[in-house]
């Protein structure tokens, strides 16, 4: 079946637009939106079937941890006890933006998106459609890119494969996006700031 597709204003997002892409992940079905880097793929992180369709859809054979998105800096922080000295400072000067942290997660992240060291990565976006479905849900939200494993990350709708586009319930379509990479993922050591993957944010 084809998912409708909702026209938004990232600037401005459309109230009848995330009524539905709300109503989706209460379902905990997968939305697939433009985010503040590239579109990307939607799902509850606390619906573990949900984020098997999303690992499967991707291609991933293997468990793997996912980026978890908030809407402030308090949600971060109930989420991981290292949000503090350096990685509290990367927070506050970056956040919201395309930083993503991986840092220790607390009980109240699921089994199902920690990664093996018992990290969870956590991103507080600069992108008032998602923050405005986390703040609503109360929850945090996966956020993947809309494009299968090694594959380059979708600037537009075209360029979202269609096996991810019919598997979405629903699609936000705020037209091509300009920005071209996903974020930044940091991991901060004693020894210091370890980029994992370099992405939109670049770290002096």
């Amino acid at each position: 079946m084809t998912p409708p597709v909702l026209r938004v204003d990232r600037g401005r997002p459309n109230p009848d637009a995330q009524e539905v892409a709300l109503a989706a992940l209460r379902r905990e079905d997968l939305v697939l939106y433009p985010s503040d880097t590239v579109y990307g793929i939607l799902c509850p992180a606390r619906s573990r079937q949900a984020v098997k369709r999303l690992r499967v859809l991707k291609g991933y054979v293997a468990q793997r941890p996912f980026i978890l998105l908030m809407s402030s800096l308090e949600m971060a922080e109930r989420l991981s006890t290292g949000l503090k000295g350096e990685a509290g400072e990367l927070a506050r000067k970056h956040w919201p933006g395309p930083l993503t942290l991986v840092l220790p997660a607390t009980e109240e992240v699921p089994a199902w998106v920690r990664s093996e060291r018992e990290e969870v990565a956590v991103r507080y976006p600069d992108d008032d459609l998602a923050t405005s479905l986390v703040g609503t849900l109360q929850t945090p939200l996966i956020s993947t890119s809309a494009n299968r494993k090694d594959d380059s990350p979708p600037l537009s709708l075209s360029e979202v494969p269609p096996e991810i586009r019919e598997q979405c319930s629903v699609v936000l379509d705020a037209g091509e996006l300009c920005e071209g990479e996903p974020s930044t993922i940091v991991r901060v050591t004693g020894s210091g700031i370890q980029i994992l993957r370099q992405g939109l944010l670049r770290l002096d």
